[in-house]
């Protein structure tokens, strides 16, 4: 079953279920008042049994295991999309904080950034063109942001493990992570605060109580 198809069947069921309620509801309403009716005059009918109310109950109980067993599979889903989606952007950073970013295509920004790499980070090594893949500045609303997808893993995590070095530059370095990362962050460094919030590979991890944990995702 596809995410679409998981999707569609728990809006119906959901629909169903209030439907089921809804008839649930008016048929203990109406019990409730021809008891009434009984009590006062013996010879009028109690109305709905128990059994259609018992029945009501069951069908109400299945439609909550199915839902409940649909929402299961569809975050499942999400979550392995979501981890696919992580897993394309592994060899990709982001440069924050940039100035003076030249405006044209790739090969006016590309010695731009190997200047960054080689002078301001202090690599071991130096990163040649042939490192990087392709790179281009991303749309915010603060400076320019720039990400680079790099040709080898190694060299990207080079350049991560020494992002520190760029202290006092104004500019820092950050993974590319998904939306719903990128959202989990942020509410992390509301809780925890922003010192104690970092990621490592894609994975979310906070300081609290004096403990590193990872966040969960979902």
């Amino acid at each position: 079953m596809t995410l679409k198809q998981v999707q569609a069947e728990v809006k119906q069921l959901v629909e169903d279920l209030k439907s089921v309620r809804e008839v649930q509801a008016k048929l203990a309403n109406n019990s409730n008042k021809n008891a009434v009716s009984v009590s006062a005059e013996p010879t009028v009918s109690a109305g709905p049994t128990a059994e259609v109310l018992a029945e009501l109950n069951k069908n109400i109980l299945n439609i909550e295991t199915r839902v409940k067993q649909l929402e299961d599979r569809l975050s499942q889903q999400e979550q392995q999309l979501d981890d696919m989606e992580q897993y394309g952007r592994r060899n990709c950073l982001i440069l924050h904080g940039c100035k003076n970013v030249p405006k044209g295509s790739y090969w006016e920004l590309e010695p731009y950034i190997l200047n960054i790499l080689n002078t301001k980070i202090k690599l071991p090594l130096k990163v040649e063109k042939s490192d990087i893949d392709i790179a281009h500045t991303l749309p915010s609303k603060k400076g320019t942001p720039i990400i680079i997808k790099f040709v080898r893993r190694t060299i990207r995590q080079e350049v991560f493990n020494n992002k520190r070095n760029l202290a006092g530059s104004g500019m820092v370095i950050t993974e590319s992570l998904t939306k719903k990362r990128l959202a989990l962050v942020q509410r992390c460094r509301e809780k925890c605060g922003e010192r104690s919030t970092w990621t490592i590979n894609g994975n979310v991890y906070v300081f609290h109580e004096n403990k590193k944990k990872m966040s969960p995702l979902y």
